[in-house]
C-alpha cells in the first residue's frame, strides 16, 4: 500500500498506498511530470497500507497508470492482483485525484482524494473499500502528509493518519528511503487490534536502472495488527519490489 497522492518516500513524488498504499510509485509520478502519462508494473512481495499487509503476507503485481497536467492536477490508477496457490486472481484496484502547487524551486503542496477496493479469499471472502482525503507538502527529498478517512480497512470508524517520508542518496544510483506513520481513530466506534491508535515504520535501499528499479524494505508495526478479524498479522516484515517504467 501503495502511497496517492505523493511523498518522498521513493524520491520524487508519491507512492505509499494506498489510498493507500497508495500502491502507485512515487517514481511513476515524477515520470509523469515529465511526460504527462506514465505507466509502470511492479512485483511486491506483500501488498501493505500502512504497515498493514492487505495480500495476507502474498506477491501481488500491480499495473500502475498515472497523469499529470502542467497546471497542477494529477490522478491515476492501480490494478492489484495476487499471487496464491492457484495462480493470480485480482485483489483490487487504488485510483486518485489531485492537485499540487509549487511554493518554491524545491518545494511543493499538494491535496487529494483517493478511494481502494481490496478483497481477500481466506477461509471466506474479505472485502474492504474505503476513501481517503489527504493534504501535506514536499520539499526536497522529504514530505508530510496528513489523511482523514471516514471508514479506514480494518477500523469501524472514521481515522486520521499522518505520515512522514524521505529518501537519501547513498551512491550512484543507489538511495535509502525511510517512512513513519501513525493512525488514530476518531469518535467511539473505531478499533485496531484493541487499540486506537498503532504506528508503523519503513527502512529500505533501493537500486536504480534505466527504465528498471529494486526495492529491499524493512516494515514494522505496532500493536500486533489483526486484519482480516480474527487473523494476527507478524509485526515486523521483509518486503522486496521490482518496478519496470515506461
Amino acid at each position: 500500500m501503495t502511497r496517492r497522492r505523493r511523498s518522498a518516500d521513493n524520491v520524487a513524488p508519491w507512492r505509499s498506498r494506498g489510498v493507500v498504499a497508495v500502491s502507485i510509485c512515487l517514481s511513476c509520478l515524477a515520470a509523469a511530470a515529465r511526460a504527462q502519462v506514465a505507466a509502470s508494473v511492479s512485483v511486491v512481495s506483500d501488498y501493505q497500507v500502512q504497515g498493514l499487509s492487505l495480500s495476507d503476507g502474498r506477491p501481488v503485481l500491480e499495473a500502475s497508470l498515472a497523469y499529470d497536467r502542467p497546471g497542477g492536477v494529477y490522478g491515476g490508477a492501480t490494478a492489484l492482483a495476487v499471487f496464491g496457490p492457484r495462480g493470480p486472481r485480482p485483489l483490487g484496484y487504488v485510483a486518485y485525484l489531485g492537485y499540487s502547487g509549487r511554493v518554491t524551486a524545491n518545494s511543493s503542496w499538494d491535496v487529494g482524494v483517493s478511494n481502494s477496493e481490496i478483497s481477500q479469499i481466506l477461509d471466506k471472502r474479505y472485502s474492504d473499500n474505503y476513501t481517503e482525503i489527504y493534504i501535506g507538502g514536499t520539499k526536497g527529498n522529504v514530505s508530510a502528509h496528513l489523511y482523514v478517512s471516514p471508514d479506514y480497512v480494518g477500523g469501524e470508524g472514521p481515522s486520521l493518519y499522518l505520515e512522514v517520508s524521505g529518501a537519501a542518496p547513498l551512491a550512484r544510483h543507489w538511495r535509502l528511503f525511510g517512512h513513519a506513520g501513525v493512525l488514530t481513530g476518531l469518535g467511539n466506534g473505531y478499533s485496531y487490534s484493541g487499540a486506537r491508535t498503532r504506528a508503523d515504520v519503513r527502512a529500505g535501499l533501493a537500486r536504480e536502472f534505466r527504465n528498471f528499479e529494486l526495492r529491499a524494505a524493512v516494515t514494522a508495526v505496532t500493536p500486533t495488527p489483526v486484519y482480516p478479524r480474527g487473523y494476527r498479522q507478524a509485526r515486523q516484515r521483509a518486503v522486496f519490489e521490482a518496478v519496470a517504467f515506461f
